[in-house]
């Protein structure tokens, strides 16, 4: 079963992938497939020889997963490269652990050594927005380095990975200054419900501070009821197809995969305008169904967008970081449009060279989500593949953030220092 799988998966990504031909020759996957068939493989090293096999195409869009009841497993924590130490910065199942911890080894082997070796999953630079998930899954032994000095020696575990659940939330930080986070774009409905709850607060601040460092993505559509709020009062007029037009490879196979997606995605929304996006979006794939590779921002994004802004808040501030991608990439770039808007923090993801996810399902047990599209800015030189999209005012990671939020504090420092020019 495996190999016939393996195979489609490599048809897809020779013929169906947005990156097919601009990375034709990068996959080798005659080296995989001689594993894939000569060893009794579980489900969980047959994706992880999958991930292994897609990284070579250097595509940060592209996963390949377990689904339905047999869960994926994880290490447990996650953590980041800070010079050459490995840091603690979040615990999820594994409790022999404390956040700040470093790991400086890994099978007696020093992190600047690993990083060589797995130079594939590591390419984005600075170390501070490396994944080291992957690389840490191919190791049974980690060596510790306390707060105190202490060094002890840990096997990596595997546990089940934890359901995610998403954040939308609103707090009033002070009585001028509002903060909402969002850990995804996936439910226009949920952020719509949580901006007309707090539509007065909002109108009556005059600092507001968005945080997108972990956002996920999703789709544009989710956010537009922010957007009044994010630009000055009065019309703004913004013609997004020079930096956003894309070319979409429109296979049979693509088609009818998305076409499938965005309605089930329809069943669960209720926004009216968010379903009329989503309908036009299956009619144009069905325009262009087979065609291989073609525009579609003609069709749909014909004319410039007009944005009726707000007189509040006076200042807002985004905060942002390698963590937040796809549509998380889209609000950031879009945010820095506004002359009121000012992003703190890290460069995003910047997945979005490739995009428009396309999933392909096999028995309820294994799925792999792929690009479906290209920005043309990538034949320009100006993609964001290990870029992101770039901060106003950059703040590099340090373990500082570890016991206090150091983004946070930057942006209120930032309105209230500007605050004095307002009086």
């Amino acid at each position: 079963m495996y190999e016939q799988i393996f195979e489609e998966i490599v048809n897809i990504i020779h013929h169906d992938y947005a990156g097919c031909e601009d990375k034709r020759g990068w996959d080798d996957p005659e080296k995989y497939r001689e594993k894939i068939y000569n060893q009794n493989l579980t489900a969980h090293e047959f994706v992880e020889l999958v991930e292994e096999y897609i990284a070579d195409l250097k595509d940060p869009h592209m996963f390949f997963r377990l689904i339905g009841e047999e869960k994926a497993l994880d290490i447990g924590f996650k953590v980041r490269r800070y010079e050459n130490a490995l840091y603690v910065t979040e615990l999820i199942g594994e409790t022999r652990l404390e956040i700040g911890d470093r790991i400086v080894a890994l099978d007696q082997l020093r992190i600047n050594e690993i990083s060589e070796i797995y130079s594939k999953y590591l390419y984005d630079k600075p170390s501070e927005r490396e994944n080291w998930l992957p690389v840490l899954k191919k190791y049974n032994e980690a060596t510790i380095k306390k707060s105190n000095g202490d060094i002890k020696q840990i096997r990596i575990r595997r546990y089940v990975k934890s359901d995610y659940k998403p954040e939308y939330s609103f707090e009033k930080l002070k009585p001028d200054t509002s903060y909402i986070k969002m850990t995804d774009f996936l439910n226009p409905d949920s952020i719509n419900q949580l901006i007309q709850k707090h539509e007065h607060e909002l109108n009556t601040s005059d600092y507001l501070i968005l945080d997108v460092r972990k956002n996920l993505g999703g789709s544009d559509s989710a956010f537009q009821a922010l957007i009044p709020f994010l630009f000055p009062e009065g019309k703004t007029k913004l013609d997004l197809a020079k930096n956003y037009t894309q070319i979409f490879n429109a296979t049979d196979r693509s088609s009818d995969l998305t076409i499938r997606s965005v309605q089930e995605f329809m069943s669960n929304v209720e926004d009216p305008q968010v379903k009329k996006n989503a309908q036009s979006f299956i009619d144009t794939w069905k325009k262009y169904r087979g065609k291989g590779f073609v525009v579609f921002d003609q069709d749909l994004n014909p004319e410039p967008e007009l944005i009726e802004g707000k007189s509040n808040p006076k200042k807002v501030a985004v905060l942002s970081d390698v963590y937040c991608g796809s549509a998380g990439d889209v609000f950031v770039e879009f945010c820095k449009f506004s002359n009121k808007v000012t992003v703190i923090g890290r460069g995003t993801a910047g997945v979005n060279d490739y995009s428009n996810l396309a999933r392909m399902r096999w028995d309820n047990q294994f799925e792999l989500l792929y690009p479906t599209s290209k920005l043309t800015r990538v034949d320009e030189g100006k993609g964001m593949t290990g870029i992101g999209i770039l901060p106003d005012v950059y703040i590099p990671w340090t373990p500082e953030h570890l016991t206090r939020d150091v983004d946070l504090e930057h942006a209120l420092d930032l309105f209230y220092q500007e605050s004095l020019t307002f009086d």
